[in-house]
């Protein structure tokens, strides 16, 4: 984590659950990564059954900048620039205090759709 706490009790786990737009089931293979509003890495996860958990502060929630993307086998992401050339998508939380489980918004079909054909074309290259 790139944050440091005065102590343990500072960090929470938030929960969020990823939807896809115009399907009903979870895509394999997805990571969620958050960075801190300086675009400072704070955590990725991969994302179980539609669902990621993040250790971090609520205060680091409150600015935090959230995305989803296909995992990528071998690559380390720790820029927002890399997430952008990886064609990761922004998704939006609605931040409440005290609330640890959070929907985030759907992502767009077009946007998977570009995942579902890049991961095609980055097999064919083996």
């Amino acid at each position: 984590m790139a944050a440091t706490y005065s102590s343990i009790s500072d960090i929470d786990v938030f929960s969020f659950s990823i939807a896809f737009e115009s399907i009903f089931s979870v895509m394999l293979n997805v990571e969620l990564y958050v960075f801190d509003g300086d675009g400072l890495l704070i955590d990725h996860q991969p994302v179980w059954r539609g669902k990621a958990n993040v250790p971090m502060t609520e205060d680091e929630l409150v600015s935090a900048q959230i995305f989803v993307g296909p995992a990528l086998a071998g690559r380390k992401i720790t820029t927002l620039a890399a997430l952008e050339e990886a064609r990761f998508c922004r998704v939006a939380i609605g931040f409440r205090p005290g609330l640890r489980h959070y929907h985030l918004t759907a992502i767009p079909e077009r946007v998977w759709r570009w995942w579902l054909i890049d991961e095609v074309w980055q097999r064919e290259e083996m």
